[in-house]
């Protein structure tokens, strides 16, 4: 892998002509190793250096080309377009006309001018192709762009010119454009598409028979099954990527069928899984290098490549952004590294046995349903009132990791992508049952956490406003009142009293635990309590490691930010 990346490196910072020199030399699996491993927005740049481009793109994965082209942008992707296999340009227009069952008619118009800027004759000979197989699409593409009149065999042409729209190619079918600034772009199609009379005529009728209605369903459903057989799944059966698998329990796969046999040998992965982000997940390198060789990888790889597609269509991914696409597939392998740990764990096999015996969608889908029940219970904590939306009360800490984890939609959280370990996600989810602990606290202690803004007098405190209250200073205020006053709930210290307060915070950091968990009796479950006390204990120690090297005449409130101090008490 290091060697190839040093080839793209080198291959990439020489001039054309060099490059182009260099590139013919390769052997033709290195040529494709080097445009895979090359970053997406870069890859052009090697392909147009090959001899033979059709065959390079006919070769290449359909979706590897698809990000290449969204990479590239529209004034790279132009170089490409006359060498793609109409297969693959189909693919991409499926892919990305679409937002789920409704054309997108900007896509429309920046895919026409792409085509006809690359060369007219590839929408001529592609409108021929499609309509062959699909009667409704191109109807539906140019349909919110033109209206369409029929003259009948009764009207003179030149009567027809008088009633009906202004525009005609055959004297037979006239036509007005929606938007006058686009006339000139629809112009030039029905000037290239009429060359073929049939299928010119068959759109033109397909238009004026059929409702808007009955030609977009026909033609979703034919995308639908074009994307189908390339592995890419309708959006509604996407969303089980975020469900347990069936019966809760990873399936296991036959294995026998691929003995002495192999079943993708004449087809073309969709994408390499491989490729994206393995470096970061060991469980799956480790898995992978082990079955390196094997017929079992191949199944492997495709059953991870339709995982992934379920993933992108699932999340709704802006096919514009190529680097929100790359985290998709990023994620993906994360998702599958932490379901492959989890299968691990539960069966005691090794990770190569695991990765080469079970349904690759269900190590992603253990993992996005565990992850998916914690963002869960985020939305619990503050959909019950447990925890403001703001997050305000809680420490920095806290609040930034519940924001990473991004609760409101089924997005990977960062800490995953960081580190997609099954150590990372235990620890999420301990930091969710140490918050819920808190939450349940605070429900009880006077005055609860939404009153803090008005029941207290800011201008007179050492914190601005409520929120820099955080809980841990809250409890701790009101543990150090209580040991002051022997008052109940959460009451401002004065400043006058600092002297006692740095004798009781010289005490509490060898008897927090002692001190709180009585207080929390009847209020938490004991794991809870302890898991508060704890968070407390280390609260204290570092409370009273900033003043415990100051003398008591120089105690200054507005430089104890730990807790809520009255500065005019």
């Amino acid at each position: 892998m290091d060697l190839i990346n040093e080839k793209v490196e080198r291959l990439l910072s020489l001039p054309k002509t060099e490059r182009e020199e260099l590139f013919r030399e390769m052997a033709p699996g290195d040529q494709m190793a080097c445009i895979l491993f090359a970053p997406w927005e870069k890859r052009h740049e090697i392909i147009i250096c090959a001899p033979d481009i059709a065959a390079v793109l006919a070769s290449m994965p359909a979706e590897e080309l698809f990000w290449t082209l969204k990479a590239a942008g529209p004034e790279n992707a132009v170089l490409l377009l006359p060498y793609m296999p109409l297969e693959q340009l189909q693919f991409a227009l499926d892919l990305d006309l679409w937002d789920r069952d409704a054309l997108r008619p900007e896509k429309v118009v920046a895919w026409l001018l792409m085509m006809l800027e690359a060369d007219p004759a590839i929408f001529m000979e592609w409108a021929k192709w499609i309509t062959r197989q699909d009667e409704a699409l191109l109807p539906c593409m140019l349909r919110p762009f033109i209206a369409v009149q029929k003259r009948p065999d009764d009207m003179d042409p030149q009567e027809a010119q008088d009633l009906l729209n202004p525009f005609t190619v055959d004297n037979s079918y006239y036509i007005g454009f929606r938007q006058e600034k686009l006339s000139p772009l629809f112009m030039n199609c029905l000037n290239l598409l009429v060359g073929d009379a049939g299928t010119y005529r068959d759109v033109m009728e397909t238009i004026l028979e059929e409702t808007s209605f009955e030609t977009l369903e026909t033609a979703y459903r034919w995308r639908t099954s074009r994307l189908s057989d390339w592995g890419i799944p309708e959006y509604f059966e996407s969303l089980e990527i975020f469900t347990p698998p069936p019966g809760g329990k990873v399936r296991k796969w036959n294995t026998s069928r691929c003995a002495g046999s192999k079943p993708y040998e004449e087809l073309i992965q969709p994408f390499v899984p491989t490729l994206y982000n393995v470096e970061r997940a060991p469980a799956v390198s480790e898995a992978v290098s082990g079955l390196a060789g094997s017929p079992l990888l191949e199944e492997v790889l495709w059953q991870w490549t339709a995982a992934a597609n379920k993933l992108l269509v699932a999340q709704r991914t802006d096919l514009d952004d190529p680097s929100r696409l790359r985290e998709i597939l990023c994620d993906t392998t994360s998702l599958l590294n932490m379901g492959l740990e989890m299968e691990r764990e539960r069966s005691h096999e090794p990770r190569e046995a695991v990765l080469a015996t079970r349904v690759v969608e269900d190590l992603v889908r253990i993992a996005t349903s565990r992850i998916m029940a914690l963002k869960k219970k985020i939305g619990r904590l503050i959909q019950e009132g447990l925890i403001p939306d703001e997050m305000w009360p809680l420490p920095d800490e806290w609040r930034e990791a519940l924001e990473q984890m991004d609760w409101r939609t089924p997005a990977l959280p960062q800490q995953l992508r960081e580190e997609p370990s099954l150590a990372r996600l235990a620890g999420l989810e301990g930091l969710i049952r140490e918050i819920t602990a808190w939450a349940k606290l605070f429900q009880r202690l006077i005055p609860h956490w939404s009153q803090w803004d008005s029941c207290f007098q800011w201008e007179r405190m050492n914190l601005k406003d409520a929120t820099e209250f955080t809980w841990p200073k809250a409890l701790l205020t009101a543990l150090v009142s209580h040991r002051l006053n022997g008052e109940a709930g959460i009451n401002p210290v004065p400043a006058s009293r600092l002297s006692e307060v740095k004798k009781v915070l010289s005490s509490l950091p060898h008897s927090t635990e002692e001190e709180v968990l009585p207080l929390l009796e009847g209020v938490l479950e004991p794991a809870e309590a302890k898991r508060v006390a704890g968070h407390l204990d280390g609260f204290v120690k570092d409370a009273w490691g900033e003043i415990k090297d100051v003398p008591d005449s120089s105690l200054d409130g507005r430089f104890m930010p730990f807790m809520l101090i009255d500065l005019q008490a």
